[in-house]
């Protein structure tokens, strides 16, 4: 199923992408107090939160 023409694989690979770039720049962020430690680690959950249900969606996807 597309959503606005992306297919779930697309969505999941997109999310996947961004955990990884916030894990990268986020250890920065804090250590230069521009982020608070517990804020990081909580967007960086709440992705990979996002992530997990789109490799879901993803996997019913392939089954359709």
């Amino acid at each position: 199923m597309k959503q606005h023409g992306y297919t779930m694989w697309d969505l999941h690979h997109c999310v996947e992408r961004e955990v990884k770039r916030r894990r990268r720049t986020y250890p920065n962020r804090v250590l230069t107090h521009r982020m608070d430690p517990f804020d990081a680690d909580a967007e960086i959950t709440k992705m990979e939160i996002i992530a997990e249900h789109f490799a879901k969606l993803a996997e019913k996807e392939q089954l359709v």
